[in-house]
């Protein structure tokens, strides 16, 4: 799946990998198709307010949001593990999430 999202005024294209399938759930990678940098201690804030488990370890947030483990780097790749349901979007809506962290609103 191939998707777009303005950030900053910068149109980035990314691409959302499906690496396995359980049925239900799946794991995803998410991949910027540009140079996008992340502020990862702002949104370790933001999922840490909304009551999610959330660190940083070596340069990678890790999270579980609602079933979904998250591994986010600040160059924007990301690996979705276990995602519910098994797709893309869903995915997607996963990482949009953790965009809005970012600056404390919505992507």
């Amino acid at each position: 799946m191939r998707t777009e999202l303005v950030r900053a005024g910068k149109s980035v294209s990314y691409v959302i990998l499906e690496l396995c399938s359980y049925g239900e759930t799946g794991d995803f990678q998410v991949l910027p198709r540009s140079a996008v940098s992340l502020q990862l201690d702002s949104i370790l804030a933001g999922v840490r307010e909304d009551r999610h488990q959330a660190g940083i370890a070596d340069d990678v947030l890790l999270a579980r949001l609602n079933g979904t483990s998250v591994s986010l780097y600040s160059d924007g790749r990301s690996v979705l593990e276990r995602v519910a349901p098994c797709s893309g979007s869903a995915a997607w809506d996963v990482y949009l999430y953790l965009l809005g962290k970012e600056d404390g609103r919505e992507a």
